[in-house]
């Protein structure tokens, strides 16, 4: 049966789990006469949870929703213009309509360029402001560590089991707060395109 299975293999991973730690250790205890000292850090909780990770939340939305409406904007443009276009279509010569639909596909391709740009600008000051977190995280589990003469730092993704005692989450959590209480977003704004309207 399928429980039995999974079980089976979360039992062999636990055994290799702690061959793994029990070579490490007695390498390590051998070295320093002494088995290793290890904390264990909630990464993903300091991420979700911290003051600077909860005002970054608000501010990132804004500027997603800036760029949603921004987009259905220049969209709804772009689709007024084609209309538009196609009713010239009987009026036009045909190099005339061709001309004009190449400004209009030129116009098109331009939105399209400014608006993955306008995206991965987006990504990336999201990416720098976590950033910022992960090593205000880092140096705050560090001066942890030292307190409490750990020599390994490790994420809970990475432990199966752990006793409660090693897990530093709450003071790293504390120290990150009362050191970077909150980030604020300052992303440079890109040039506009040209608006689709004027295809003429």
């Amino acid at each position: 049966m399928r429980p039995k299975r999974a079980f089976c293999g979360s039992a062999i991973l636990l055994g290799v789990a702690v061959a793994v730690l029990s070579i490490g250790a007695s390498s390590i205890a051998t070295a320093q006469d002494r088995p290793p000292s290890i904390g264990i850090v909630d990464v993903q909780k300091i991420l979700r949870d911290s003051q600077a990770s909860r005002s970054l939340q608000p501010q990132i939305e804004k500027l997603r929703k800036n760029y949603q409406s921004s987009l259905r904007k220049r969209e709804a443009e772009l689709r007024k213009a084609s209309q538009e276009l196609q009713r010239q279509r009987a009026i036009l010569s045909p190099q005339a309509f061709a001309k004009r639909r190449n400004a209009y596909e030129e116009t098109a391709r331009k939105a399209q360029v400014d608006f993955q740009r306008r995206k991965r600008q987006l990504d990336d000051v999201y990416g720098a402001a976590m950033r910022t977190i992960q090593k205000s995280m880092v140096v705050a589990a560090a001066k942890v560590a030292e307190e409490r003469n750990f020599d390994i730092v490790l994420p809970k993704s990475l432990v199966l089991l752990a006793d409660q005692k090693l897990d530093i989450t709450g003071e790293v959590l504390r120290r990150i707060d009362k050191d970077l209480p909150s980030i604020k977003l300052e992303p440079a704004r890109p040039a506009e395109s040209k608006a689709p309207g004027s295809t003429n």
